[in-house]
């Protein structure tokens, strides 16, 4: 199975007083956490680059609300050795799900994240990791129904609405809908480098559709 368009990012919620940022420098722009998530992706850190991803989400929407974020101090993530796992159910489900997931056992991944999301129904992090997993099982049905789940509840998660766009385009082929997603990403995620390749997908998709 060929990924290479796949953003195959795996995320860890630590709940907000444990949110995870990615460098000791004090980030104010969309770009700059952008291109913090991007070295971190590069090194292997993986929670790291995708809480960095997400803060650039969070800024470019605070750009468009017309509000100023306050600088941040924040801190590199931990190593998995430095990773303390809490008393709750979810924390558990969700380390376990991570280890599954890097050890290639998607199947047992996807069933452990679906018991953390039991407890925290309305986090998009771990049905996103739900997604991956069942991607990685060339269970693509499952994991566009992951994708739109977070689509529903945040129609700005530009790496849900890229990854739908690519499912439909190349493994579910459905012209209509991979453009549908396509279009969706670029609303939000103008900005992003990956921007003008999902305008020439369109392009493709829209002159096979013509």
């Amino acid at each position: 199975m060929k990924l290479s368009k796949i953003f195959l990012l795996l995320f860890v919620s630590f709940g907000a007083a444990g949110a995870i940022y990615p460098s000791t420098d004090a980030l104010t722009s969309a770009e700059d956490y952008y291109r913090a998530g991007q070295a971190l992706y590069a090194r292997g850190d993986y929670i790291g680059a995708n809480a960095a991803f997400k803060r650039a989400e969070t800024a470019v929407d605070a750009a468009d609300a017309g509000i100023t974020l306050p600088a941040v101090t924040v801190q590199e993530s931990p190593s998995k050795a430095e990773i303390v796992p809490e008393a709750k159910p979810r924390k558990d489900f969700t380390v376990s799900g991570k280890e599954a997931y890097l050890a290639g056992r998607f199947n047992d991944a996807a069933g452990l994240y679906k018991q953390a999301l039991e407890e925290y129904p309305d986090d998009n992090n771990v049905k996103y990791n739900i997604a991956m997993a069942f991607l990685n099982s060339d269970d693509y049905q499952n994991a566009a129904h992951w994708l739109k789940e977070i689509v529903k509840s945040n129609p700005r998660d530009t790496d849900a609405c890229y990854n739908l766009g690519v499912i439909y385009e190349s493994f579910l082929p459905d012209y209509d809908q991979a453009a549908s997603y396509y279009r969706q990403f670029l609303k939000y995620g103008s900005s992003r480098p990956e921007a003008d390749k999902v305008k020439e997908w369109l392009k493709y998709i829209e002159r096979q559709t013509n």
